[in-house]
């Protein structure tokens, strides 16, 4: 058990206009589990530790968000997918273009001692150290042989450098009907900051995924997003696909991640879980 995180103050749930209860990391797997059998018009979803609450909380400390859920959800209507899609990918790969590698492998290090070990294999990657190529402005690469184990379950309720559960961690109870998960954004007023879509963007994407793969929201910490999927992919060449899309949606996890839209390809492959992180 992650023994460092501040405890979550009754304070910062009162900020939400949903409810919020606090329970040990270990716990929450279970409850969420007796939330969507019990509670038909509600979502369950994974708020995580005390610093990411109390950085979801902001959103609601002057009594409302930027924007309504309703004012989302008109806004997400209007939305086309393929189109945001096809603009937000030629964006990434002008910038991508006008981008020059370093001439020698790079390394980025910082005073965390595991977070520097990952930061340098991020920004190996990146430039080119483990063969990536730019075709048509997005970064691709080799299959890899081996794309690891396949997360099945959600991780929100863990710490992410010691693996353990959170002490004290967040489960909302979304006031939005099951079969309609993508709401839960609109909810959070989730997104607009750096490269984070805007909160309708996530709605309309996470609908058609939910559509097509039976993805839901079951994470929204301050900065990544965990989907559980019903209907993972299961071909190369959906993957590929969808893994364009994800690039489009959040550049991050191949930017300063798998390096290559071909290696995020192949981590979805049969994968029940959809992991996201925007920096």
């Amino acid at each position: 058990m992650s023994d460092d995180d501040p405890p979550i103050e009754e304070s910062l749930l009162d900020l939400f206009p949903f409810p919020v209860e606090v329970l040990p990391g270990a716990s929450i797997l279970p409850a969420m589990s007796a939330s969507l059998a019990r509670f038909p018009n509600s979502c369950p979803v994974i708020l995580g530790n005390e610093f990411s609450v109390s950085r979801l909380a902001e959103e609601f400390e002057d009594g409302a968000p930027r924007w309504s859920p309703e004012i989302i959800l008109e806004r997400a209507a209007r939305v086309s997918v393929d189109g945001f899609l096809a603009e937000r990918l030629a964006e990434l790969a002008e910038q991508n273009a006008e981008s020059e590698p370093p001439a020698g492998p790079t390394s980025v290090h910082t005073e965390a001692g595991p977070e520097g070990v990952i930061m340098e294999a991020r920004v190996n990657a990146r430039f080119g150290v483990d063969g990536i190529q730019f075709v048509d402005g997005l970064p691709r690469g080799p299959w890899p042989e081996d794309a690891g184990s396949k997360q099945t379950e959600p991780g929100g309720f863990l710490d992410i450098l010691t693996g353990q559960p959170f002490r004290e961690c967040a489960l909302a109870h979304i006031p939005v009907a099951q079969t309609r998960p993508w709401e839960v954004f609109a909810h959070l007023c989730f997104g607009a900051w750096n490269e984070c879509p805007e909160p309708a963007i996530h709605v309309a994407l996470a609908k058609d995924w939910h559509e097509r793969f039976g993805a839901r929201i079951v994470t929204a910490h301050f900065d990544t997003v965990e989907f559980k999927v019903d209907r993972p992919v299961s071909t190369r060449e959906e993957a590929m696909e969808l893994a364009k899309q994800f690039y489009a949606y959040c550049p991050d996890i191949v930017d300063q991640g798998t390096g290559t839209i071909d290696s995020l390809a192949a981590t979805m492959l049969g994968a029940k879980v959809w992991f996201f992180w925007w920096d």
